[in-house]
């Protein structure tokens, strides 16, 4: 029996059993398209800077190389100048959340009764036990992995697209 021959009810439940079947396969694939979506993106925002170094004369791989070399040095920039005052402001939190919450107290009277019993050092011991529902560190130990091989694909993706002298233009 050929598909021109069915009705069209059989034909329009071949074609929604199609689309989810292809929805189904893109959730299942989704980690995968962020990925490829991510390094596109990463790979057309490169593109106009490599090409004004190919105009200079410079390979295109050294010249993404460079513009890794940047992006990284400018990140790593702002990074190493919020750092220490990050790390100011939270020590400054953790002397004065007491006082915020006699504060908070006296300003609603009703949530007294919330933080009477409220021992900073267990919760703080709870929250770092407990993070994400009580995982465990293997499990987020594997997540931290996970993520840190999605960036390194994105990065070594987006190079090789960059890289290839049509390699965006062909994608």
């Amino acid at each position: 029996m050929r598909y021109q021959d069915l009705e069209n009810s059989t034909k329009i439940i071949f074609k929604v059993f199609g689309v989810i079947l292809a929805l189904a396969f893109l959730w299942v694939i989704r980690d995968i398209v962020i990925v490829l979506l991510l390094a596109v993106v990463l790979a057309s925002a490169m593109e106009p800077l490599v090409n004004y170094f190919k105009l200079r004369r410079v390979p295109r791989a050294v010249s993404v190389l460079a513009v890794y070399i940047l992006v990284f040095a400018v990140i790593g920039s702002i990074v190493y100048l919020m750092i220490p005052t990050l790390i100011e402001q939270v020590r400054l939190l953790g002397q004065n959340l007491p006082d915020y919450i006699a504060q908070l107290r006296n300003r609603i009277p009703e949530i007294g009764g919330l933080t009477t019993n409220l021992d900073l050092s267990e919760f703080g011991k709870q929250l770092f036990q407990t993070v994400n529902g009580g995982e465990s560190v293997l499990t987020r130990t594997v997540g931290l992995f996970n993520g840190l091989l999605s960036v390194i694909t994105i990065l070594v993706v987006s190079f090789y697209l960059v890289a290839e002298e049509k390699g965006m233009k062909e994608f």
